[in-house]
């Protein structure tokens, strides 16, 4: 015995030493917690249950005793109709009627008709009607015209039953006019209903089984007076309560037990049922002791619990010891493979992946590898775009000794370079390195080089375009000026040929038709020949080699028009609603001023409207571009009615190579480039968008002035949209 306290006196100084085994010391704290706990749950869930049962079983006596006295009012009130509804009172149907109800309703004890005039009748009995209380209620029902009840209730007989008088008055419009009350009706007489308290709380409570229940009735009608009107005691042996009387019922009510009160309305009263429990109830028995079980059990188990973590963790310390060093020597080698820029996996002969040293972000969160990708098969961890080629190249190295490299695009944004390479120890390959090299970026460098040069080309063929229409153009701008002048001065010589002649033709066109014509078909040639003007212009502007200067004032108005003039035809192809807004109001100058590059900014706002009519899904739909001053930044705003981004797709729009029109020629750079001019230029764009709902992309660019000294980017020529420079439709 002295050895086994010695013992558990050891186990515990252990337990309680704060070095080694403070989480054994937190285990055993933890599960005496616990198990204290869950026996205060179940123990309240258990009264809780005890008050649920205790509720359902009161109500059940509370409602069969309302009924009991519902049914009594009722009936007494259905006698005054009898009388009420009878041409001529026929006294002795009038008494086989109340027999009836007597006989239907065992604790109505009696029946009384009082008339005004004429002679009372009475069945089971005579009502007391010299008591106090019945004079009293008598007095009310004539007074107020309406049913009544007594204030106190009425003992009688050996048993000391307890009665309650119901008062009825029986009214009638049309007799006794003298005798009027307010509302027009005249009083015939009244009816007075004894019900039998005692013997209906008797036959109500026999109904249910005992439970050891008891309940004491109150007049609540002055709630800070109640008023004591019986109680019941419970058959199950509560004999010692049956004394319960007016002068002691609050120290009944003051017991340490369950309660439910009920309210309901008696005539003109409102009457309580107090329920209360005695120590006879009983509920739920089988669990009466299940929160001391569930103690008892928690314990032993934390005690068994804590017993095995202590051995347990002191074994795992021991061994923690001898691994340390060989972890030393390890985390040398770690950090060189993890700090590689490269992933490396290293895969056996059976394809299982031995190590990996970092994630492999590919496709975003859902593809990515890690480290408890070890001892999967390395097939399972990569995406389908690398398992076919990767797959084969593992093969070819294992079965030829040879390293293997290639380069291969996973998905819309990832270009990788795959190296795999032998490992062999003892002259025997047992494994084989794949190294992942992420060279998107520079696959991004060759491809913006491809861009620029495409563009150049573009650019010098799109000015020699410019330069080769130029010319003609120029001839028909001098010539349709030639022909205005001649036109004027040889109108007033075919006037006069006019009204000599009367009439005649030019071209087959009646002169006086044909004086309306010319005129407009002269001022359509000049306004074509200066629309070509116009567009030579944006073509020129767009050809320059200044698409990396950002040493001038540009106006973002003057921008946002020579664009618009570029994108004329597009739009026509697409959409019947272009609007143009270009407000300048907010600024000192009325000029919308950045310090920048034109044609980077010019190139901006094509590959915005360009994306939002490609968007559209039919013609109807409509295309907003505005350009404005908002809190002293330049707001260029685009926004169309088309099908709308998907939120899963919107983090990824402004990435390299995302495209959602690879089928039709989309390159994915429209929205980079955008974004990586508009962050040379020191301003943000935003995305909103809903699918189904379009999108709106907004742009800010700080506004800025033009001083002394700082050059302004060459005009553009002023582009208008119908007549109006400031806003149109296009």
């Amino acid at each position: 015995m002295g050895e086994a306290l010695h013992s558990i006196s050891g186990l515990l100084k252990r337990l309680i030493s704060p070095d080694r085994h403070l989480v054994t010391l937190l285990v055993l704290v933890l599960g005496v917690v616990a198990s204290f706990a869950a026996w205060r749950m179940m123990d309240r869930q258990l009264a809780l249950y005890h008050q649920v049962e205790f509720n359902w079983v009161a109500q059940n006596r509370n409602r069969i005793f309302q009924r009991g006295i519902t049914s009594a009012v009722d009936a007494i009130q259905l006698s005054g109709n009898f009388v009420e509804n009878a041409e001529v009172l026929d006294l002795v149907r009038l008494r086989s009627f109340y027999q009836k109800l007597l006989f239907d309703h065992p604790w109505l004890s009696s029946l009384s008709w009082l008339p005004e005039k004429g002679v009372a009748v009475s069945v089971e009995g005579e009502a007391d009607l010299q008591s106090g209380a019945i004079q009293e209620s008598l007095q009310r029902a004539r007074t107020l015209r309406r049913m009544t009840a007594s204030f106190q209730l009425s003992r009688y007989g050996e048993g000391n039953a307890v009665k309650v008088y119901i008062v009825v008055p029986v009214l009638s419009p049309h007799l006794f006019v003298g005798d009027r009350s307010s509302d027009g009706s005249s009083l015939l007489g009244l009816v007075v209903g004894t019900i039998d308290i005692s013997q209906l709380a008797n036959l109500s409570i026999s109904i249910l089984e005992p439970r050891g229940v008891e309940f004491l009735l109150q007049d609540m009608t002055i709630p800070h007076e109640p008023q004591f009107l019986d109680f019941y005691a419970s058959r199950l042996g509560s004999a010692h309560h049956e004394g319960v009387m007016a002068t002691n019922w609050q120290e009944w009510r003051r017991r340490q037990t369950l309660y439910l009160s009920e309210y309901f309305q008696v005539a003109d009263r409102v009457w309580s049922i107090t329920c209360a429990a005695t120590p006879q109830f009983r509920s739920a028995e089988g669990f009466s002791h299940a929160p001391s079980a569930a103690l008892l059990v928690g314990l032993l188990l934390t005690f068994v619990t804590t017993y095995f973590f202590y051995w347990t963790r002191r074994s795992l310390i021991e061994r923690t010891a001898l691994y340390e060093e060989l972890a030393k020597s390890e985390t040398t080698l770690r950090v060189f493979f993890e700090q590689s820029p490269d992933t490396i996996l290293i895969v056996d002969r059976d394809g299982l992946v031995r190590a990996i040293n970092r994630e492999l972000p590919i496709l975003g969160e859902k593809n990515r590898i890690s480290s408890p990708a070890t001892g999967k098969h390395f097939v399972s961890i990569l995406p389908q775009e690398l398992l076919d080629v990767c797959q084969s190249a593992v093969g070819m190295v294992l079965q030829t000794g040879q390293p293997q490299q290639f380069s291969h695009q996973v998905g819309k944004f990832y270009w990788w370079e795959v190296r795999i390479a032998p490992i062999r120890r003892e002259n025997h390959l047992i494994e084989t390195m794949v190294l992942f090299t992420n060279v998107s970026e520079r696959r991004t460098l060759e491809l913006k080089a491809l861009r620029n040069a495409r563009l150049a080309s573009m650019g010098t063929l799109a000015a020699g375009i410019a330069h080769e229409i130029n010319n003609p153009n120029n001839a028909v701008t001098f010539n349709v000026s030639l022909l205005k002048r001649s036109w004027h001065d040889a109108l007033e010589v075919l006037q006069d040929y006019h009204q000599t002649v009367r009439e005649f033709s030019l071209a087959g066109v009646p002169f006086h038709r044909a004086v309306e014509a010319i005129p407009r078909l002269l001022s359509g040639i000049s306004n074509g020949a200066e629309r070509i003007s116009k567009i030579i212009e944006s073509l020129k502007a767009l050809a320059r080699d200044d698409m990396g200067s950002m040493g001038h004032f540009v106006d973002v108005g003057e921008v946002v028009r020579a664009a618009v003039t570029l994108l004329e035809h597009q739009v026509k192809r697409h959409t019947d609603h272009f609007t143009v807004k270009i407000d300048g109001g907010a600024t000192e100058d009325g000029l919308l001023l950045v310090w920048g590059n034109f044609q980077q900014l010019e190139q901006v706002v094509i590959n915005l409207v360009m994306n939002a009519l490609f968007a559209l899904p039919e013609r109807s739909k409509a295309v907003w571009l505005q350009a404005d001053c908002v809190d002293g930044m330049v707001r260029i705003m685009v926004e169309d009615e088309g099908c709308g981004i998907d939120p899963n797709v919107q983090p990824f729009v402004f990435d390299p190579f995302f495209t959602t029109r690879s089928d039709r020629g989309g390159t994915g750079l429209g929205l980079s480039l955008v974004q990586e001019i508009v962050t040379n230029h020191r301003g943000s764009i935003q995305l909103y968008s809903k699918p189904g709902e379009g999108a709106q992309f907004t742009i800010l660019l700080p506004l800025d002035r033009v001083e002394e000294g700082r050059p302004r980017a060459p005009r553009a020529r002023s582009v208008r949209a119908h007549g109006n420079e400031r806003s149109g439709h296009v």
